[in-house]
């Protein structure tokens, strides 16, 4: 299988440093720490984890910290030889052994929270205008597809990578890349 991988590597990361004040397309080049590259597929450890086949996979603001070497690629959790970009998965379940899946759909749907809101009527009641928002969304009445303004294939990732950092330019809101062939 593969994944994008950013690569904890001195030279690379000098290199790539050095390189990409006058080129920023190096970030997610070949000699660069980001890499497209096979990777062993791991076993589950235990009982209480599951198998999900990524389909796609959004690479956000801290992803991109990383790729253009904001971030410390040496800090936690980043301390291991490499790490996988991207958290912001949608796949399926492949292996659930003996563990209650509901928290592995019933996260990923939940939204954590808002700083601050107003307060609306909505139907009969004073609620948060965020509440107000959940239930939109959980009545179907909200289509957020359109948040989505960018779609990448998985051969494209540099792309995706320079799309994503000039958003400002490419008028990008959010994008996602699929995983899939």
């Amino acid at each position: 299988m593969k994944a994008m991988q950013f690569i904890v590597s001195i030279p690379r990361y000098l290199l790539t440093k050095a390189i990409r004040v006058f080129y920023s397309p190096i970030s997610s080049s070949h000699p660069a720490c980001l890499q497209y590259r096979e990777v062993i597929e791991l076993e589950l450890p235990n009982e209480e984890w599951a198998k999900i086949k990524v389909k796609y996979a959004g690479i956000c603001g801290s992803d991109m910290s990383l790729i253009y070497l904001h971030d410390s690629p040496f800090a936690p959790p980043f301390i291991s030889s490499s790490l996988t970009i991207g958290h912001e998965n949608l796949g399926t379940i492949l292996e659930l052994r003996d563990v209650d899946g509901t928290p592995i759909w019933l996260n990923e749907l939940e939204v954590k929270g808002s700083f601050a809101c107003s307060t609306e009527a909505y139907q009969g009641q004073q609620l948060c205008t965020y509440h107000i928002a959940l239930n939109l969304m959980a009545e179907g009445k909200l289509d957020l597809a359109s948040l989505i303004t960018h779609k990448f294939n998985r051969a494209d990732y540099e792309e995706t990578i320079e799309t994503t950092a000039s958003k400002v330019k490419t008028d990008l809101l959010k994008q996602y890349l699929s995983l899939m062939s």
